[in-house]
Order: structure tokens, then C-alpha cells, then sequence
């Protein structure tokens, strides 16, 4: 929209508020609903990584400029790192997990029925739901650290059990 570009692309406002704002965006608009997608094709999470890039860049002012050729340019995991964005794929990471804790945590017979059958299939959302987690497993987030490999099922069961930790 015209009144996003005019705060993103205007000097005087400082970067902190801009990041807030493309936060703001990315997870009630760009990324809505990201949590249900399934496995997404390589070519079309290249687009998707560089559009959101390209909106961290324009955030961060670390865009490369004919006008100043030798400029130093960030890598895409040094702006993530140094402004705190989240990657693309964690983003869609996270609305997945999010996701599943929700189905879980509302203990509705129907959606976990749902959720036990498509845990058998080898492609869809179950698919990259698994993996998820298998990244999950070894990161250093307290509630999956040092789970080791877990069924879908067991997954199921620790969320239950520390539903506290879950917010719907």
C-alpha cells in the first residue's frame, strides 16, 4: 500500500519501528495462513524468500546502489541476524508448529482424527510437519530439546501435557 512504502522508504524513520513494521506485515499479511501450507517447491521458495529479502533490505537500507557500487552489502543470514528478523522458512516453520499445538491443545476428536490419518501419507503438510519437528528436536528451544525423534503421537501427548506452555 502507499502508506507502507512511505514509512518503509522514508530516511527519518529509524529502522527499529521499520522492523517492527515489516514484522507486523509479514505475520498478519504476507504470511497468513503460512502454517498450513505443505511442502513448498524449491522454485517457489526461492520467489518467496527473495520477496521477503527484499523487503528486510528495503527495511534495513541494505540495498545494493548503482550510485555507491562498493557499498558493503549484508548476506541475507547477517540482516536476519543483526536487525532480529526471522528467515522465511522459520516463519513458515513456526505458523506449522503453531498450528499443530493448536489442533492438539483445542482436544477436538475431530481435527486429531484428521490429523492421524494424514500422519501416514508421505507428502503434504504431515510430511513437512515432521520435519519441522525433527528441527525442532535439535535446536536449543527448551520445550523440544533433547526429545530425540518422537511420533506424531507422542508429540501429541507432550503437548497435552504441557498445554500451559501454549497459548490459543
Amino acid at each position: 500500500s502507499r502508506a507502507y512504502n512511505r514509512i518503509i522508504n522514508n530516511h527519518h524513520v529509524p529502522i527499529p519501528t521499520k522492523v517492527s513494521i515489516i514484522k507486523a506485515y509479514l505475520l498478519a499479511g504476507g504470511m497468513f495462513q503460512s502454517g498450513t501450507w505443505g511442502e513448498i517447491p524449491p522454485q517457489a521458495f526461492t520467489k518467496l524468500h527473495f520477496s521477503i529479502m527484499k523487503l528486510y533490505r528495503k527495511c534495513t537500507n541494505n540495498l545494493f546502489d548503482k550510485k555507491h557500487p562498493h557499498k558493503q552489502i549484508l548476506s541475507d543470514n547477517d540482516i536476519i541476524e543483526q536487525f532480529g528478523f526471522q528467515s522465511p522458512a522459520s516463519i513458515i516453520r513456526a505458523s506449522r508448529l503453531h498450528l499443530f499445538a493448536r489442533i492438539v491443545s483445542k482436544k477436538s476428536e475431530y481435527l486429531l482424527k484428521i490429523l492421524r490419518i494424514i500422519n501416514d501419507l508421505i507428502t503434504g503438510w504431515s510430511k513437512v510437519l515432521k520435519k519441522d519437528l525433527q528441527v525442532m528436536e535439535v535446536s536449543n528451544v527448551k520445550f523440544f530439546k533433547g526429545t530425540g525423534v518422537l511420533s506424531i503421537q507422542q508429540w501429541e501427548d507432550k503437548i497435552c501435557e504441557n498445554s500451559n506452555q501454549f497459548h490459543n
